[in-house]
C-alpha cells in the first residue's frame, strides 16, 4: 500500500505527465510551435536517458527560440524536473528557490497573456500545469498541505475550463488513469479521502486506461508505457502483473540507458517468479550501467550498482550457487552488497563462524553508510539498506 508520504511525492511525476499528456491533443487544434515540441523531445531523450544535466546547455538553446510564455512555463518545468533530481540533497533548498523564481515568471507572463485573450487556450493549459508544479513542491517540499490544495486545485480548474472549451482535449486521459491506479493502491484514509478532491481508484480501470493511451495516442505512448512503473508499488495479479513489465520493457527498449527501470524489471520478474528474467534484466542493467557516463547516474553509481547486484546475486542464492557467488563477490571485495551475500554463501556452505563475523562487520559498515537511490522519475529515494540490514540480522547468521 502507498503511504501518504509516498502519494504525495509521486504527483509529481503524475503532474508532469499531465502536461505531456494535454500536448499530444492540443497540437491538431491549437497553435504549439514546432520549437517547443522540439524542445520536448530533447527534453524527453536527455531526461529518459538520465542525462539530464550535461544536456542543459543544449536545451536552454533550445529554449530560446520559443516564444513566450511558452518559453518561461519550458523554463520552469526544466527546473522543476532539476528540482526534482536534487530531492533530498543539498542541492534541494537551492534548487527550489530557482524554481520558484521561474515559475512566479511564468505565471505571470501567463496570466497577462490570458487577460488580453481569455479565449488563448494554449496559455491557461500551462498556466495549469505551473499551478500543479507549484502545488507539487508545496506539497513534497514544504509540506503546505493547504497551499497545495489551493494550486493544484486551482490548476484542475483551468484545466477542466480548458476541455469544456475544446471537447478533444477530454480524450486525453493519461492523467486520470495514473490517477486511478495511484489512489487504489493507496492507504484507505487516501482512497477514502481522493474522490471527493481527486478521483476514485481502480487499478483495472487505471490499466485499461493506460493500455488504450498506449494504442491510440498520437503524441504520449512513452508516458503512458513508463506509467506502468507506478503499478509495481501495488499488489497486483500475475495478469497484470504481465502486462505492466511488458509495457516497461517496451520503454527501456525505447530509452535504452533509463537504467533504474532495469531494476524495477529485475524486482517485477522476481514477483512472477521468472528468475531467470530476474536475472536478465539485472544483468543488463549492470551492462548498461557500465557504459553510462553520465553525471546524475555517476553521482548515484554505487547505489544503483548496488540495486541492480542485489536481485542478480538473490538469483545466485536461489539456484543455491555459493562458490559462484564467493568468487563474483573477490572482485569487490569492501561492497556492502557483495559483502552481505559473501556471507550469505559462507553460512551454506559451513563456515559458520567465518559467516558471522562477516555478517556483523557488514553490519557495521551498513550502519555508516548510504544506500539510497533517487528515482529519476519520482522524488523519492529508495533505500537498500533496511533489506540488507534485516538479512543481516535475520537467523541465518544464529545458526550453528
Amino acid at each position: 500500500m502507498l503511504t501518504f508520504e509516498f502519494f504525495q511525492r509521486i504527483l509529481k511525476f503524475t503532474t508532469f505527465l499531465l502536461f505531456l499528456d494535454q500536448i499530444s491533443h492540443a497540437q491538431s487544434h491549437t497553435k504549439f510551435s514546432s520549437y517547443q515540441i522540439q524542445f520536448l523531445n530533447e527534453f524527453r531523450n536527455a531526461y529518459y536517458n538520465l542525462y539530464l544535466e550535461e544536456n542543459i546547455p543544449k536545451l536552454e538553446l533550445s529554449l530560446e527560440k520559443i516564444g513566450q510564455p511558452e518559453q518561461s512555463a519550458m523554463r520552469a518545468l526544466l527546473a522543476y524536473t532539476i528540482f526534482s533530481l536534487n530531492s533530498g540533497s543539498e542541492l534541494e533548498e537551492q534548487t527550489t528557490k530557482d524554481f520558484h523564481l521561474l515559475s512566479d515568471e511564468a505565471t505571470l507572463r501567463l496570466k497577462n497573456k490570458i487577460f488580453s485573450n481569455s479565449e488563448d487556450q494554449i496559455s491557461k493549459l500551462h498556466l495549469g500545469l505551473i499551478y500543479g508544479l507549484i502545488g507539487s513542491v508545496e506539497l513534497a517540499y514544504k509540506k503546505n498541505y493547504f497551499q497545495a490544495y489551493r494550486y493544484g486545485s486551482t490548476g484542475m480548474s483551468i484545466l477542466d475550463e480548458v476541455f469544456v472549451k475544446d471537447p478533444r482535449l477530454a480524450d486525453a486521459q493519461l492523467s486520470r488513469g495514473i490517477m486511478k491506479i495511484m489512489v487504489a493502491q493507496s492507504e484507505w484514509y487516501i482512497r477514502w479521502f481522493a474522490p471527493i478532491i481527486l478521483e476514485s481508484g481502480s487499478t483495472t480501470k487505471g490499466l485499461q486506461i493506460l493500455e488504450s493511451v498506449v494504442q491510440n495516442a498520437r503524441y504520449v505512448q512513452d508516458e503512458a508505457l513508463l506509467a506502468h512503473a507506478l503499478l509495481l508499488w501495488g499488489d497486483l495479479s500475475e495478469n497484470k502483473l504481465a502486462t505492466t513489465l511488458k509495457s516497461i520493457k517496451q520503454f527501456v527498449d525505447i530509452y535504452p540507458d533509463c537504467l533504474q527501470l532495469y531494476i524495477l524489471l529485475a524486482q517485477g520478474f522476481w514477483k512472477l517468479n521468472q528468475f531467470e528474467s530476474a536475472n536478465f534484466y539485472a544483468l543488463k542493467g549492470l551492462e548498461r550501467l557500465n557504459q553510462h557516463d553520465g553525471r546524475f547516474v555517476r553521482s548515484n553509481l554505487n547505489s544503483i550498482q548496488s540495486f541492480l547486484y542485489f536481485w542478480h546475486y538473490r538469483y545466485l542464492v536461489e539456484k543455491k550457487e555459493w562458490l559462484k557467488i564467493l568468487h563474483e563477490v573477490n572482485k569487490q571485495k569492501d561492497s556492502i552488497i557483495q559483502m552481505t551475500f559473501q556471507a550469505i554463501a559462507l553460512q551454506y556452505l559451513g563456515r559458520t563462524e567465518e559467516a558471522k563475523l562477516l555478517a556483523n562487520k557488514t553490519f557495521e559498515k551498513l550502519e555508516e553508510s548510504e544506500l539510497k537511490m533517487p528515482l529519476f522519475m519520482v522524488p523519492i529515494q529508495l533505500d537498500l539498506a533496511p533489506t540488507l540490514r534485516k538479512i543481516l540480522q535475520s537467523d541465518l547468521f544464529q545458526k550453528g
